[in-house]
């Protein structure tokens, strides 16, 4: 088979963001407003040579238009105490994707979540410090994950995006402790991490028995673990940071539907 592919991808972003601070004494006040529009447009084109002329097949081609509009508003408060330090705040998202293309029915989706965030900090005498931090957090899909174009230059393993991706919400608590000498500092962190809808890679024979790679929202991860990160300054000229992560990962079975598959 010989066979021309090609594919021609647009990409644009524009962004709007306002802030504002407010210091007073031990006090600090934030907010801000963050507004961003992005546009993803792909054509692509196969042209199969047919007795040395390159012919396009329209079925192989495709377009896919996608377009995500965010409007974020956010707000926070620090303050310290002595030995005592905080900054507590909340941000609030609310997005709309719009998505189309060829074999991709034109589909609108919006949705509004909150992202809180607590940081709590406590010296202790002898350059001790506990920290204890909490945040919520949002992985959106972004490009080929997304684009049901398919991928055509392996005919054994044909790739493609999933438009109906939703995003990654990430839970994440954390206790560090830290421990300062004049040269050493070690700093020791206890972890844990709550993620739904999960992305993951999937792969599946389609009824030509072809393998087919794409994207799913399959299930809930969640991993724990702890982490120990020592830097030591020996001379001017050389710094050793040694890393210890030891980490407890439990991805919960689901059932889903493949594409194109009635199971």
């Amino acid at each position: 088979l010989d066979q021309n592919q090609t594919k021609i991808s647009n990409n644009s972003t524009y962004e709007f963001k306002s802030d504002f601070v407010k210091k007073i004494k031990e006090h600090q006040i934030d907010a801000g407003v963050n507004v961003r529009y992005q546009t993803r447009n792909t054509e692509g084109e196969v042209k199969n040579n047919t007795e040395g002329t390159y012919i396009t097949d329209p079925p192989l081609s495709d377009y896919f238009d996608y377009s995500e509009q965010l409007y974020a508003l956010y707000a926070s408060y620090g303050a310290r105490w002595g030995n005592f330090s905080m900054q507590i705040g909340v941000r609030g998202e609310y997005t709309i994707v719009n998505v189309e293309g060829n074999g991709v029915k034109a589909k609108t989706k919006s949705y509004f979540q909150p992202f809180p965030t607590a940081f709590f900090s406590y010296s202790l005498p002898q350059n001790n410090e506990i920290q204890i931090n909490y945040t919520r957090r949002i992985n959106r899909p972004r490009g080929s994950r997304l684009n049901p174009y398919r991928d055509l230059s392996d005919s054994t393993n044909i790739s493609f995006g999933n438009p109906d991706l939703n995003p990654e919400f990430v839970n994440a608590l954390e206790l560090n402790h830290i421990k300062s000498w004049e040269n050493h500092t070690l700093s020791t962190s206890l972890y844990y991490r709550y993620t739904d809808n999960i992305v993951q890679r999937v792969q599946f024979l389609d009824n030509n028995n072809i393998m087919n790679t794409t994207y799913m929202n399959v299930a809930q991860q969640q991993t724990a673990g702890g982490e120990f990160v020592l830097k030591d300054s020996f001379t001017k000229w050389f710094n050793l940071t040694t890393t210890i992560n030891l980490y407890y990962e439990r991805l919960e079975e689901t059932d889903f539907k493949l594409p194109n598959s009635p199971q």
